[in-house]
């Protein structure tokens, strides 16, 4: 399975607030061959910068041979204080029929397994 990830991040310069946007395609095996993972997420961390509200919007496209589409995402955000950094942690788990495909993204999104 191929992961592209694209991962653009904006902070204001109060840095109250910061808009994180993923773009997610995954191209699975011949029995998946067209899956569109449109994610938008934006963050809105505190003025203590220790906690974070994660509102997503979601939209799954599948192909014709894909009518239904299980698709479960837990992400924990962590910015420093200065917004210099960002961690974010990824689990995707999609079921598409009978495929089970898990992916873990590490926190500089260089790998993916």
């Amino acid at each position: 399975s191929v992961l592209l990830i694209m991962i653009y991040v904006v902070c204001n310069k109060f840095f109250t607030q910061s808009v994180l946007l993923i773009s997610i395609c995954v191209v699975c095996n011949k029995f998946i061959t067209q899956s569109v993972l449109l994610i938008l997420i934006y963050v809105v961390c505190n003025k203590f910068f220790t906690q974070s509200v994660l509102l997503i919007s979601i939209c799954v496209v599948c192909n014709k041979f894909i009518t239904q589409s299980v698709l479960l995402i837990l992400i924990y955000v962590v910015c420093n204080k200065f917004f210099t950094q960002s961690v974010l942690l990824i689990s995707i788990c999609v079921v598409c029929n009978k495929l089970l495909l898990w992916v873990v993204c590490n926190k500089f999104f260089t790998q993916s397994v």
